[in-house]
């Protein structure tokens, strides 16, 4: 793994921010600086190299994927922590190309490696929440019974992760168009009246 990457912190809890800190101190990970705000966050997104960002998400408005993707567009690594991720949220995140997704809850030695998986470009393991979303986004194995093609049945199941053709088209390198054509398409191949209801169906095939 990368050793001493350097790691710019938002969280607009000053108790939090403070506490990510102190967990971070005497350890390989090295804070540049920890920022309240987003207008902080991109003055220091210009201020030295960054290996990553770890990023506040899941709290009153405060958006961790959208502040993310300006921290990407700069080719830097982004890692979100936040009190919960439900499987549309990594799925979302995922979408963007962030790196991880970890609790708040996390430990000083989790959250280390956590920062040096992402720093070294490091999937998240498969066994971990993020991972496994990860994996059944990538997943393109067909649904022949149901005479969906591969790239078909890998849009069921973003779909039932309640992902939007906006979403889907960027997880998949599509135009939205295209996404759209495909839910179309299997919505008809089914004999289903809405996404909604193949969310529901695709779920109950375990899918998601």
């Amino acid at each position: 793994m990368k050793t001493d990457p350097v790691v710019l912190l938002f969280h607009p809890q000053e108790l939090i921010l403070r506490g990510l800190e102190a967990c971070l101190k005497n350890t390989s990970v090295k804070v540049s600086r920890g920022v309240l705000n987003t207008k902080d966050f991109t003055t220091a997104l210009k201020q030295g190299e960054l290996d990553v960002v770890l990023i506040a998400d899941r709290l009153p408005n405060i958006d961790g994927v959208a502040i993310a993707m300006e921290a990407i567009a700069k080719n830097i690594r982004a890692l979100l922590i936040g009190p919960e991720f439900t499987p549309t949220r990594m799925a979302q995140a995922a979408c963007i190309g962030v790196a991880n997704c970890v609790s708040e809850g996390v430990s000083s030695f989790g959250l280390v490696e956590a920062i040096q998986r992402v720093a070294s470009l490091k999937p998240p393991t498969p066994s971990s929440s993020y991972g496994q979303i990860i994996a059944t986004m990538q997943d393109r194995s067909a649904l022949h019974d149901h005479g969906l093609s591969e790239r078909e049945s890998q849009v069921v199941r973003h779909i039932a992760l309640a992902l939007s053709n906006a979403e889907i088209a960027k997880s998949l390198g599509i135009s939205a168009e295209t996404a759209k054509e495909h839910v179309k398409n299997i919505l008809r191949k089914l004999g289903i009246p809405d996404r909604t209801v193949l969310a529901v169906w695709a779920n109950k095939l375990g899918l998601a």
